[in-house]
């Protein structure tokens, strides 16, 4: 069985006191249902001035998966997304806010109404 390739979308914005959290929280989602899919973590910071995107570069020098896009001022949050959306490779996108507003979980079920 070959395995579908997922894109998992991150917008961030001054978001250091999330960006573990959420990295984390997608990692054991996509661990979980790795049998069938492969994915990437895009994250696009919107020229944070916060440590967000020392941190992502960290986690992107460990995690292969883990796609940085930093774009060099603040465009918007409809800009900002839309350009890191044109990045994904996946065959599905998937975005999750760093702020967990709406749970890691809910990838699963995202999925299942994707292959419906």
């Amino acid at each position: 069985m070959n395995k579908k390739f997922i894109s998992v979308f991150t917008p961030v914005y001054n978001e250091e006191e999330n960006i573990l959290a959420i990295y984390n929280a997608v990692k054991t989602v996509m661990t979980h249902i790795g049998k069938s899919y492969d994915y990437e973590h895009v994250f696009s910071d919107n020229a944070s001035n916060d440590n967000s995107l020392l941190m992502l570069k960290e986690i992107c020098s460990d995690d292969k998966r883990v796609k940085v896009i930093s774009l060099s001022k603040n465009f918007g949050v409809t800009k900002s997304t839309l350009n890191g959306l044109f990045r994904c490779e996946g065959e599905a996108i998937i975005q999750i806010d760093a702020d967990l507003q709406d749970p890691p979980k809910l990838i699963i079920d995202f999925l299942k109404k994707w292959e419906e």
